[in-house]
């Protein structure tokens, strides 16, 4: 890309390689602020003046809950759930949505997804919408398959178990 562009990249995760050159800007979340950062956090509040952000706080939201940032952010989570009329229940959904969807690795869906979220005029669009449910049942469905089998197949060694899966889907942490 950096061909073509000049790059600016925003992240959260502690750096394992510096991809800095003269076209590619990293900005990670540890330089702005000491406490937990998940990318939504950091653009929300680096671009929103500039950008002019209002009404898209529900996404970094959602991006917050994804990435486990309640506790530092919880001020951007009750914003977009009193000023969207929306709950953590319905902000999770989308969440899970996302991820779900995402480990389907399918360019085609994942691509739809990202336009029906810029499309949205609130989350409850999405919230309450039943497109994606399929995807999230599938993803569902492998991790209980593999969590129901777990006691059978895994190695324990004192306080250690060792449990090799190979998930239909590319299912981590």
């Amino acid at each position: 890309l950096e061909k073509y562009w000049k790059l600016l990249v925003f992240d959260h995760h502690k750096p394992t390689a510096d991809i800095s050159s003269e076209n590619t800007t990293v900005i990670r979340s540890q330089d702005w602020t000491p406490k937990y950062c998940p990318t939504s956090a950091l653009v929300l509040n680096l671009l929103d003046e500039l950008a002019g952000c209002s009404g898209q706080e529900w996404i970094a939201a959602v991006g917050i809950i994804a990435d486990g940032g309640q506790e530092q952010w919880q001020e951007i989570l009750d914003f977009s759930i009193k000023t969207w009329q929306t709950n953590l229940e319905q902000l999770q959904k989308i969440a899970d949505i996302i991820g779900c969807v995402s480990l389907h690795e399918d360019d085609t869906l994942i691509d739809k997804l990202c336009k029906t979220l810029y499309d949205a005029d609130d989350p409850l669009d999405i919230a309450e919408s039943k497109e994606y449910d399929q995807y999230v049942k599938d993803i569902n469905d492998e991790i209980e398959k593999w969590f129901k089998v777990h006691k059978q197949k895994a190695e324990f060694h004192k306080d250690i178990l060792y449990y090799k899966i190979k998930p239909k889907y590319h299912i981590n942490s």
